[in-house]
């Protein structure tokens, strides 16, 4: 059986819930014609459930565990708009495999403008748990600086404006 190449320049999209990761990349998948994998979307197809589900039966750390699998997956796929869930900074081993995988664009965007962009906050474990919501942010606002290859500030913008300047940063480096 032959060897499956190893795709090494997707573009993965990173940030906290409500930073606007799955509409963003969706937009930019059509702005530049390269594919897309939602990770979340990706993990609930392969577990035939939704993700507060795998939550409440796994917990975070099994729900963690399933993410890195799926995220390793990605590297034998053809180059792709990649959109991670809020929380995959979270787990150590997920950070060399997303700088691995490609360039990271860390969509920032203060805590309550997130919060205020959550329409179906029951989909979001995360938000019903016992820490508060500010809380999580802190604790992950300087791993997602540190993965990051790019930082757009999504405060008050389109979705439309923030996937041009996404890929306006993209095209200035030479990865578009």
């Amino acid at each position: 059986m032959p060897e499956r190449a190893i795709c090494t320049d997707h573009i993965l999209l990173i940030g906290f819930m409500g930073s606007g990761k799955t509409s963003v990349s969706r937009r930019l998948s059509s702005m530049t014609g390269l594919s897309l994998i939602d990770v979340d979307q990706r993990i609930e197809a392969l577990q035939h459930r939704k993700i507060p589900a795998i939550f409440a039966q796994e917990g975070e750390q099994g729900f963690r565990r399933i993410e890195t699998h799926t995220l390793e997956g990605i590297r034998y796929e053809g180059r792709s708009i990649v959109s991670c869930g809020g929380g995959i900074v979270c787990n150590p081993a997920n950070r060399p495999i997303l700088k691995a995988l490609g360039t990271v664009v860390y969509l920032q965007v203060p805590v309550e403008e997130a919060v205020g962009r959550i329409t179906h906050p029951e989909t979001r474990p995360m938000l019903s748990g016992p820490r508060p919501v500010e809380e999580i942010y802190n604790e992950r606002l300087p791993v997602y600086r540190e993965v990051a290859d790019i930082t757009i500030n999504t405060s008050g913008l389109s979705v439309q404006r923030v996937a041009t300047l996404c890929r306006r940063e993209l095209d200035k480096r030479g990865l578009l």
